[in-house]
C-alpha cells in the first residue's frame, strides 16, 4: 500500500494540469500567479489554455480542460462542475473622465471622493477607497461600447438595461473587453468591464469607473473542476493560489 501511494504521489506531482483562463484574465493575473505556483509545485506543467469564458466550461465538460476559471452568474448551468469560488467581482461602468456627462456631476455623485481626479485608479486603490455608484437613468441618451453578444458580460449588461427599461440609442460591439475600454478612453461612450480590467496595467489612465445596479452588477469569478474527474492535490493547489492572488488585489 505504501509503495502504491508514493507512486501515486510521485505521478501526481509531475503531472501536466491544463487551465483554461480568459485571456484578458490571464494577463491580469498569471504574472504574479505562476511564480507562486511553480514555487510550490516545481515539477508539474501548466498548460494555459486561453479562450472565450463561454468556451472554458464547454471544453471543460469534453474533457480537454482540467480546471477552468470562469465566471458563476445565476444564468448559468454547473451541475455538472464542481465551483471553487475566488472572488465576489463587481461588473464597473467606465468612462473618460472629460466626459461632458462626468463634468456635469454634482459633487455628491462622486461619493467618498472630494473631487473627479480622486476617481481615478490610482488613487481608488491606494486610498482603498469604494468605487462610487452611478444611476443608470442618467445613462439612458449615452452611447455604449460592449462586448460581443453571446459572452457572459453582454449577457448580464442586458439584463441590467432591461431592468432599467432602455437600450442604449448608439451602441458599438468588441469581442474584447480591453478594446471597448481603449475606445471609451478617447471618446465620449461608456463601457462595462469587471473590475480586474480597471485595476490592471492594461487600463488607461484617464478612465474612471462607477459601481452600477441594485443590487450591484457583478459575478463570481471560480475555479470549476468536472464532477466525474479526480481533483489532485496539484489542482488543489492551483486553486489555492488563485484565491490567494485575488484576495490581494
Amino acid at each position: 500500500r505504501f509503495l502504491r501511494e508514493l507512486s501515486e504521489l510521485q505521478t501526481e506531482y509531475h503531472d501536466e494540469i491544463r487551465i483554461g483562463i480568459p485571456p484578458f484574465r490571464g494577463s491580469c493575473i498569471l504574472p504574479q500567479l505562476l511564480p507562486e505556483y511553480a514555487a510550490l509545485y516545481p515539477h508539474v506543467t501548466l498548460n494555459i489554455i486561453e479562450k472565450k469564458s463561454e468556451l472554458l466550461l464547454s471544453d471543460l465538460a469534453k474533457g480537454k480542460l482540467d480546471i477552468a476559471v470562469s465566471f458563476h452568474t445565476d444564468l448559468g448551468d454547473y451541475h455538472s462542475f464542481t465551483c471553487y469560488p475566488v472572488k465576489e467581482e463587481p461588473i464597473l461602468l467606465a468612462v473618460r473622465q472629460e466626459h461632458p456627462l462626468i463634468l456635469r456631476l454634482p459633487p455628491s455623485s462622486s461619493g467618498p471622493c472630494k473631487d473627479l481626479s480622486q476617481l481615478t485608479k490610482p488613487h481608488i486603490r491606494s486610498q482603498q477607497l469604494p468605487w462610487p455608484h452611478m444611476d443608470m437613468d442618467l445613462l439612458r441618451h449615452e452611447a455604449f461600447a460592449l462586448c460581443t453578444p453571446g459572452q457572459t458580460l453582454p449577457q448580464l449588461t442586458e439584463r441590467l438595461f432591461a431592468d432599467h427599461k432602455f437600450q442604449p440609442e448608439s451602441q458599438v460591439h468588441f469581442s474584447d473587453p480591453i478594446t471597448n475600454l481603449k475606445l471609451v478612453s478617447t471618446s465620449d461612450c461608456f463601457t462595462f468591464v469587471p473590475e480586474a480590467v480597471a485595476i490592471s496595467c492594461l487600463a488607461p489612465e484617464n478612465v474612471i469607473y462607477f459601481t452600477v445596479g441594485d443590487p450591484l452588477l457583478h459575478w463570481t469569478l471560480a475555479a470549476f473542476c468536472l464532477n466525474s474527474a479526480p481533483v489532485t492535490r496539484p489542482m488543489e493547489g492551483f486553486i489555492q493560489v488563485l484565491q490567494k492572488v485575488y484576495g490581494d488585489l
